[in-house]
């Protein structure tokens, strides 16, 4: 997110240079990518976390003992 402000307000305070356009845009798209990292990561867990209990419950029904 400070990423994000930062590139919005040097964009602001210089309108007239294309580099810093192109700066903003970096900065936000190492922003957007981090986030989405971040989510993966954590659906990864969530996801891991979530197939544990119900891989046992299936190991158990199929009485290989858990």
């Amino acid at each position: 997110m400070a990423a994000i402000v930062a590139g919005e307000l040097a964009y602001s305070q210089s309108m007239d240079h294309r580099w810093l356009r192109v700066v903003r845009i970096t900065i936000v798209a190492i922003g957007v990518a981090a986030t989405r990292i971040s989510c993966a990561r954590k659906a990864d867990l969530e996801g891991a976390a979530a197939q544990h209990p119900i891989a046992e419950a299936a190991d158990r029904s199929r009485g290989h003992g858990g």
